[in-house]
């Protein structure tokens, strides 16, 4: 019994630090298919040349899946992996979303902006192995109040009007018949700088 206590404590010490730079949500297997999140984190990458670290933004499913599940251009057409962002400091609403799509030499991910208008930068991603997807941006793209930020994962299948009653891509979020998963399941993780 004493090894016990021993062991957990030794978790829980070793879990604190490391909960200031990542974030992370573990989602059950509660969807259907290939594409069923099985967890989402919010971290931090290698130091940058100027001295700031990049975010990285990681979806893991529980089952592997080809990358041409995906659509070509993002909430038009197949499947859409994003990260919702709110950059103003409540979690109400999201003003940036990062979207993960397929392209000719793989997969892009590209940040865009409602508050602005449809503005789009393209940042990098991959796949680390067969059930993930991984994105990294410049902090700089996602303008923060207070030092942090709220966020939440989510894979969408197509919206068209003729699929989903009317989401129409690239506005917005897809109607909720729309999603095929969302992690966390309901609010949003809290990302602190």
């Amino acid at each position: 019994m004493l090894g016990c206590v021993l062991l957990v404590g030794a978790v829980v010490v070793s879990n604190g630090p490391a909960s200031a730079d990542r974030v992370s949500v573990r989602d059950s297997d509660d969807t259907d298919g290939r594409l069923d999140i099985r967890t989402a984190t919010s971290g931090h990458g290698p130091a940058l040349r100027d001295g700031g670290r990049r975010l990285r933004f990681t979806l893991t499913t529980y089952e592997p899946w080809r990358t041409r599940v995906l659509g070509r251009r993002p909430r038009h057409d197949k499947h859409t992996i994003s990260f919702w962002i709110s950059t103003n400091g409540r979690d109400c609403c999201a003003e940036r979303t990062i979207d993960v799509s397929r392209s000719h030499r793989g997969i892009t991910a590209q940040v865009c902006c409602f508050r602005s208008g449809p503005e789009r930068r393209r940042i990098p991603a991959w796949r680390p192995d067969r059930s993930s997807v991984r994105v990294a941006l410049r902090p700089s793209l996602l303008p923060h109040k207070r030092g942090r930020f709220h966020w939440f994962a989510e894979i969408a299948a197509e919206f068209s009007k003729e699929n989903c009653g009317g989401g129409g891509g690239g506005g917005g979020p897809p109607p909720a018949g729309c999603i095929v998963d969302r992690a966390p399941n309901g609010g949003w993780m809290l990302h602190e700088l």
